[in-house]
């Protein structure tokens, strides 16, 4: 039996660069339902191909696969997802063209090209799904590129690490070029940014982003304007789910959202979920496009990253056992 949960969220509405009550929207305390399961497919050890520390799973519409390796500073390319057809792209760590210093998030394109925010270098960068280099840019003097976003016309949202004049989210389009920016700040206080290590992607043409330590969810038009805020989410019942050998349990002893990873797919919200002070989700939490909760899917082992195609779900998955990361890829069975 489906159970139909119903409650209201809190929706404000905002004029560019304003900063309003919606930074403080209410909180929802609801009964967390896990109506899917997950299946094993594969597990790969990925000490196994030479990579001990990675991040940034992503899934293009071809089921491809890419990851950053970060003692080998290269972004690896799983072709279907296959890592015994891996190839490594980017020349490695430096400040020449092509080369890394901090990157700090990256995406697919509706093309299967990959667009990488490097912090430390305060570019963007662009590479054809073939691993040419195609180019980079900077946008603000000051801004520095943590998060993006693409749009399914190429449009290219960037959330800045820290507040500049021109505010903290930038558009720019495929060249290089830039459309806008907005959230400005008004008060010294909200100048220090902690959201930047959350997730952020699009819906159709709008932006949709999630904090790891702001606690909200939000929705922007394709012009900057906020279409919603919806608070942070606490459940019930969670003592069972997220205490794991002692390292689940959050200072206020009840979950708090922390969102570390988060995919649009199908106009549905995939939102990556841990406790207060820990970066592995064990928890994939699903909302629609307005921001309702749905349901929650329960991660087999503590997730650092996911990625969404279909019925299918890869996780880059730390092992308690023998403390290793592993590519694993899950099949989505309904209830």
């Amino acid at each position: 039996m489906l159970l139909i949960l119903s409650f209201t969220t809190s929706v404000y509405s905002q004029t560019i660069g304003s900063l309003s009550d919606w930074e403080f929207s209410e909180r929802i305390d609801i009964e967390r339902e896990y109506l899917d399961t997950l299946v094993n497919l594969s597990s790969v050890r990925l000490s196994e191909y030479g990579f001990y520390e990675v991040y940034f799973l992503e899934i293009d519409s071809e089921d491809n696969l890419v990851f950053y390796d970060v003692i080998g500073s290269k972004l690896i390319y799983l072709p279907k997802g296959r890592i015994d057809d891996l190839r490594s792209i980017g020349y490695g760590e430096g400040r020449g063209p092509g080369e890394f210093r901090n990157p700090f998030d990256l995406k697919f394109d509706k093309n299967g090209d990959i667009w990488l925010a490097d912090v430390e270098r305060m570019e963007i960068q662009h590479w054809s799904r073939n691993g040419t280099f195609v180019k980079s840019f900077q946008i603000d003097k000051y801004a520095r590129p943590a998060k993006l976003a693409i749009t399914d016309r190429g449009f290219i949202y960037i959330l800045s690490e820290q507040y500049t004049p021109e505010g903290i989210i930038y558009k720019y389009t495929s060249k290089g070029e830039k459309i806008t920016s907005f959230q400005r700040p008004e008060v010294r206080d909200y100048r220090s940014v902690l959201y930047f290590e959350g997730d952020m992607d699009t819906i159709g043409e709008d932006l949709v982003l999630s904090g790891r330590v702001k606690p909200y969810m939000r929705r922007y038009s394709n012009k900057g304007e906020l279409i919603y805020s919806r608070g942070i989410v606490g459940f019930k019942n969670i003592q069972n789910i997220l205490i794991h050998e002692k390292k689940w349990r959050s200072r206020n002893k009840e979950l708090l959202r922390a969102t570390i990873d988060l995919q649009t797919t199908e106009n549905m919200i995939y939102a990556g979920i841990s406790n207060r002070n820990d970066r592995w989700m064990r928890i994939i939490d699903l909302y629609t496009e307005n921001g309702e909760y749905k349901s929650s899917i329960r991660l087999p082992n503590p997730a650092r990253n996911f990625a969404v195609s279909g019925n299918k779900i890869y996780t880059l998955e730390y092992n308690y056992d023998n403390k290793e990361i592993y590519l694993s890829e899950y099949r989505i069975n309904k209830k």
